[in-house]
């Protein structure tokens, strides 16, 4: 993607020069005192989350405007690879207008931090916070933990798949629905180490199965359950690890499925500061985290009684693979060899 390089390194360069605040307390006032504090801003917040679906962020907008009257979470949704060229260029032009930047894109928030283009703040509860998945300078933390799984129609698969190797029972062939691996960085880290455990003709193998490739991490789910009605004939995905009753999920036993934390920072030039400090602190919060288990806190326990996360999964693989961009491309190019660019609409417009 092109960069709108040297704007960005002329601030890096003014930020190198800045004093280095080594310590930055946890913050302490209450959600209260800080709402009160953000209401002077004018009433807005502005977040740029990254998803692949319209409505992937209402309920977090109906419980932050719920609990912060007169302040509007105005969201703009789309895939983090996107995201990070907009914001990149708002750095770079000195006109910021995020923020607050929650991704998947992992390997941008150090290069932000470098470039003094985060602020330094750590939220109330950065302490209990999986050291995997934070800056311990407080400048990113992970928000939310997300993974993919096996989902499959209990009806029409069995015996249940239990790994990947699942997908190429012959039975099973037509009935396949996945996220192109070079739109979507984290199934594309999957089939990376799918193909260095199986080896590489693991995905030829794939390949000869005709799965209907499609984009957007969630559009399978949304073609695996019209298989439910009778009115599709999709019976196996990798996909986001939940669906609707009659689809169920499998974690594979195989090769460990892709989990990640969606990321969060605060812009160092955001224009609503206080405002983004107190979306930071209800991020954090232990109500919010109970409430989208499992959490990124080592004191919210898992809603099922299910191991801590950071016991259950690697929560540091897919940021080192994100961080090797060279190898990144390299293999989204060979998986481009083989079955082309991503076709299709956007799946934030494409109606499935």
């Amino acid at each position: 993607m092109l960069r709108v390089l040297a704007p960005l390194l002329a601030f890096t360069a003014l930020a190198s020069a800045a004093p280095c605040l080594s310590l930055c307390p946890e913050e302490t006032r209450s959600l209260s005192e800080l709402y009160q504090d953000a209401l002077t801003e004018g009433g807005v917040l502005n977040v740029r989350a990254g998803g692949d679906e319209l409505d992937q962020q209402d309920s977090i907008k109906q419980a932050w405007e719920s609990a912060f009257p007169g302040i509007k979470y105005n969201v703009t949704i789309d895939l983090s690879k996107y995201h990070d060229g907009y914001i990149d260029r708002e750095i770079a032009s000195g006109q910021v207008y995020t923020d607050v930047a929650t991704l998947q894109t992992l390997h941008d928030f150090p290069r932000w931090k470098d470039a003094g283009a985060l602020m330094q703040y750590k939220p109330a509860g950065f302490g209990q916070v999986f050291d995997e998945i934070k800056d311990s300078d407080g400048y990113y933390y992970g928000c939310n933990l997300f993974g993919w799984a096996l989902l499959y129609n209990t009806a029409h698969v069995t015996p249940a798949p239990t790994g990947f190797i699942d997908l190429l029972r012959p039975e099973l062939k037509d009935k396949l629905v996945m996220t192109y691996p070079n739109d979507d960085d984290s199934f594309q880290h999957t089939l990376f180490n799918l193909v260095n455990h199986y080896g590489y003709d693991f995905f030829d193998k794939l390949i000869a199965q005709n799965p209907r490739w499609v984009r957007g991490g969630s559009t399978p789910i949304a073609l695996m359950s019209t298989s439910l009605n009778g009115n599709g004939s999709y019976y196996l995905a990798y996909t986001a690890a939940f669906g609707p009753p009659g689809l169920a999920v499998v974690d594979p036993t195989d090769v460990p499925a892709t989990t990640w934390s969606q990321t969060a920072a605060i812009l160092a030039k955001a224009p609503h500061p206080k405002t983004a400090k107190l979306f930071a602190n209800f991020l954090l919060s232990k109500d919010f985290q109970a409430a989208n288990s499992p959490s990124v806190r080592k004191d919210v326990p898992p809603a099922n009684g299910d191991k801590p996360a950071n016991e259950k999964f690697d929560l540091t693989a897919f940021a080192k693979y994100m961080a090797d961009r060279p190898a990144v491309e390299r293999f989204r190019f060979f998986i481009e060899s083989k079955i082309g660019t991503p076709q299709g609409l956007s799946p934030l417009v494409d109606g499935l």
